[in-house]
């Protein structure tokens, strides 16, 4: 192959393919999952229940599906074989996973709620109908969410 092609290994998980490495002469440049984040038993659908999980749980489990590959190619001896550096980076990619699930975790436990009370109050208060309303509290929710992900997410 050539220095420019990319050479896909297939990691597996636990009882089947999960996704894949994609090498660049015998480093790792991509790292791609077969399944969504929100997809809990790998079946490459998202049932009813998952969906709501995935709308309940919010941003926790972006970058859930590429951290779990990476932490699974990391004990792999064809990917250590070929990338060694490749667990320092598995790892790295896992704790930037955890510290976005963290600060989204924080959000939502401790500041959500605050949040759509008061963008609520200050909706009523400008007025108007229930439709003005909803758009003023999801805007207000939405900018304060994007101000918290600047300051705190790395």
């Amino acid at each position: 192959m050539g220095e420019r092609s990319i050479d896909w290994m297939i990691i597996d998980g636990h009882s089947k393919p999960i996704g894949a490495l994609g090498f660049i002469g015998n480093r790792v440049a991509i790292i791609t999952a077969f399944h969504d984040d929100r997809d809990g038993d790998k079946s490459g659908d998202l049932s009813l229940g998952e969906r709501a999980v995935g709308l309940f749980m919010g941003g926790l489990l972006e970058g859930n599906a590429v951290a779990e590959v990476a932490m699974s190619a990391r004990v792999d001896l064809a990917v250590i074989e070929r990338d060694a550096g490749f667990a320092q980076d598995a790892v790295n990619i896992w704790l930037e996973f955890a510290a976005n699930a963290i600060a989204e975790g924080i959000y939502m436990v401790y500041m959500s709620r605050g949040v759509k009370a008061a963008a609520g109050a200050v909706a009523k208060q400008i007025g108007g109908n229930a439709v003005r309303e909803f758009a003023i509290r999801k805007g207000m929710e939405k900018a304060v969410k994007e101000l918290y992900d600047v300051a705190i997410v790395p």
